[in-house]
């Protein structure tokens, strides 16, 4: 057969590449010029000295100048790949909810009073009903009741203690409101106010009297 064009083994090793020594054109013991190609942190002239291809004064990169035996082989962490971004997500635009609007106040049985607070008479003995009707378009739209009684001439006001099983019958956060018997005392003036807050703080106040 044809001699193949190149050799299919490699050239064998020098002598003096074995032996222990820098000798001959190495750049450091047994490796470098002639011989095979150093390892890292071994003396260099070139990059061709060095199995990772890379020679020269560490702090100033590869084939800096080097002079005497101040380059050395070295090589570098492979980069890292690119972390791939995370898409960003438009965000949804927040809705814009009007204020809510408390509408009306009713007393069961004794007529209705809207926000001008018209007054009601009331029998202390029975439980109370009150209904409010209020509109808002905001779902996170919260309600809660208050009861003030009413002082008379050069008396101070006094908030009344509403609170579901004690006083009242029903939740004070719902537009239904049952105070029970004998929460109120005949002949006082009481005050309840309907309350309605949205999302933004805004609020609407109804009440009756």
């Amino acid at each position: 057969p044809l001699p193949s064009p190149r050799p299919t083994t490699p050239m064998p090793t020098g002598r003096q590449c074995m032996d222990g020594k820098r000798n001959g054109e190495e750049t450091d013991t047994d490796c470098g010029g002639d011989c095979p190609k150093c390892e890292d942190a071994q003396r260099c002239k070139k990059n061709g000295d060095c199995k990772n291809h890379m020679c020269g004064v560490v702090e100033f990169g590869d084939d800096a100048e080097c002079s005497g035996d101040n380059c050395i082989c070295f090589s570098t962490e492979s980069p890292t790949e690119a972390p791939t971004p995370l898409p960003t997500i438009l965000p949804t635009p927040s809705p814009t909810y009007s204020p809510p609007i408390v509408v009306d106040v009713l007393i069961s049985g004794s007529g209705s009073s809207n926000s001008t607070g018209a007054a009601e008479e009331i029998d202390p003995t029975s439980k109370l009903t009150l209904q409010a009707y209020w509109q808002s378009n905001d779902p996170a739209t919260s309600y809660t009741w208050t009861c003030t009684r009413v002082g008379v001439t050069g008396s101070a006001h006094e908030e009344v203690n509403l609170e579901y099983g004690v006083t009242t019958s029903t939740l004070t956060t719902t537009e239904l409101l049952v105070v029970k018997p004998l929460v109120l005392e005949g002949g006082s003036s009481y005050t309840f106010r309907s309350i309605v807050s949205n999302t933004y703080g805004k609020m609407s106040v109804g009440t009756i009297n």
